[in-house]
């Protein structure tokens, strides 16, 4: 069985952010015993919010080869103020079990994001163009370091928003890029082509 949840470490009193343990555990169902973790922190600052039910389990089955099935992580931690330019959030990392360890092979890949294309509606108080992702990954055929490629197919919408949140979408388009381990982690994100 697969856990997952934060724990706050500290709290810094000059802004009030906090840094928090994340762990990830898997649970032997018999025993009930942890027989593999993953321990990171994540600080509560700037573009990142902790709050309750931000941690998604990611069911699907990632065989990254033959005898390896990843587990995937979402945390949904993302937070962007009213003049921000941009977001990202549903940050997805994927676990491979290496004995007692719980080891990142992808870590923090923004599954949505969007960009404000120019300036900002509360500025110029006109609708601005917003270019908004939403990210896929599948497995592919080939072969790097041992591990299958993993094939993102991010979908945008292009849009125009206001001061009222009211979109207008204009357009729908996406793009493809494959992402290849390098013996300790997957590499090649790119936001946009």
């Amino acid at each position: 069985m697969l856990g997952s949840y934060f724990q706050r470490n500290f709290m810094l009193p000059l802004d009030d952010s906090s840094q928090y343990l994340w762990r990830v555990v898997l649970v032997d169902t018999t025993t009930h015993k942890v027989v593999s973790a993953y321990t990171g922190s994540v600080g509560d600052e700037g573009g990142i919010r902790i709050d309750n039910d931000q941690i998604w389990l990611d069911t699907a089955r990632y065989y990254l080869n033959d005898g390896t099935r990843a587990v995937g992580v979402r945390l949904d931690i993302g937070y962007a103020s009213r003049y921000a330019e941009g977001g990202a959030s549903g940050y997805m990392t994927l676990f491979v079990r290496e004995q007692e360890k719980l080891q990142p092979v992808l870590k923090s890949l923004p599954m949505n994001y969007w960009t404000n294309q120019e300036g900002h509606f509360s500025v110029t108080d006109e609708p601005v163009p917003i270019h908004q992702a939403k990210v896929y990954i599948n497995i592919g055929n080939k072969i790097s370091h041992g591990y299958r490629d993993l094939k993102l197919t991010t979908k945008v919408k292009d849009k125009m928003s206001d001061q009222y949140f009211s979109d207008v979408y204009e357009k729908a388009w996406s793009f493809e890029q494959t992402l290849k381990f390098d013996g300790k982690a997957y590499q090649g994100f790119k936001s946009w082509p």
